[in-house]
């Protein structure tokens, strides 16, 4: 939060109005490819966002961190004279509902229950067509957004995302099939 409002405080001397806002997310990704397990993947990221009205203008800048403040407000102030017209407000403190995007369960699902997964799903296709390649995906990821701007206005969430990806193809001769599915939710999915 200080990050944010030293940001904020920062660019109140260049700009009528601001907002900033930063993501920090984590994502681990499971894939089989040809019915094997290929790879896993864990990355984490952390983003920062500020959007300014200048002259009525909107300008826009995104960074890696929070630690080059003048560069983000430079590059804002910058694209500013190009973006579009500034025709609102920031909103105010309000209270928001609360949105249900967030399953407490999602991080701690283990990437060896995510392969598990990925591989029952690939011998329940294999039963009905044991002929079939398939390529599966299976990710996770949980992400905190935090935004604050220069009205007062303050909001913060987490979400969760749990999404399984399926595609196959079947070969004979020249001909090929390809087939496919997926789903995703906030939720762990267990029904495959």
């Amino acid at each position: 939060m200080d990050d944010l409002l030293r940001i904020l405080d920062f660019v109140q001397k260049r700009a009528e109005q601001a907002e900033v806002f930063k993501v920090s997310s984590q994502t681990v990704l499971v894939h089989f490819e040809a019915n094997r397990l290929k790879q896993t993947q864990s990355r984490e990221s952390t983003s920062v966002a500020l959007r300014i009205f200048k002259k009525g203008k909107v300008g826009f800048a995104v960074g890696s961190g929070v630690n080059e403040v003048d560069t983000l407000v430079a590059m804002a102030v910058e694209t500013a004279p190009f973006g579009p017209s500034a025709n609102f407000d920031f909103p105010s403190l309000n209270d928001y509902p609360d949105v249900a995007v967030f399953d407490a369960e999602v991080p701690k699902i283990t990437m060896e229950q995510m392969a598990e997964l990925g591989s029952q799903l690939i011998a329940k296709v294999k039963e009905h067509t044991p002929e079939l390649l398939c390529d599966v995906e299976v990710i996770k990821g949980v992400s905190s957004v935090h935004l604050v701007n220069s009205r007062g206005g303050e909001a913060k969430w987490d979400r969760s995302l749990f999404a399984i990806d399926l595609e196959g193809v079947l070969t004979k001769g020249t001909d090929m099939l390809f087939v496919g599915d997926s789903e995703g939710s906030c939720r762990f999915l267990t029904d495959v």
